[in-house]
């Protein structure tokens, strides 16, 4: 996902309108490496368990 959108996200989910410092922060994110939909479907969910908010 691109900064900009990102920004916007979580600007939106602040309750906000996106700020000049929102989108500096977002612009310096490393680019994405592309995953393939098969490689996540093939990955060991028992080497890494997803993350919940159960205890």
């Amino acid at each position: 996902m691109c900064g900009v959108a990102t920004a916007a996200i979580t600007a939106r989910a602040c309750g906000r309108p996106v700020t000049a410092e929102d989108l500096l922060t977002f612009a310096h994110r490393p680019l994405a490496t592309p995953v393939r939909l098969a490689d996540l479907a093939a990955a060991d969910v028992a080497a890494n368990p997803p993350v919940t908010d159960e205890a």
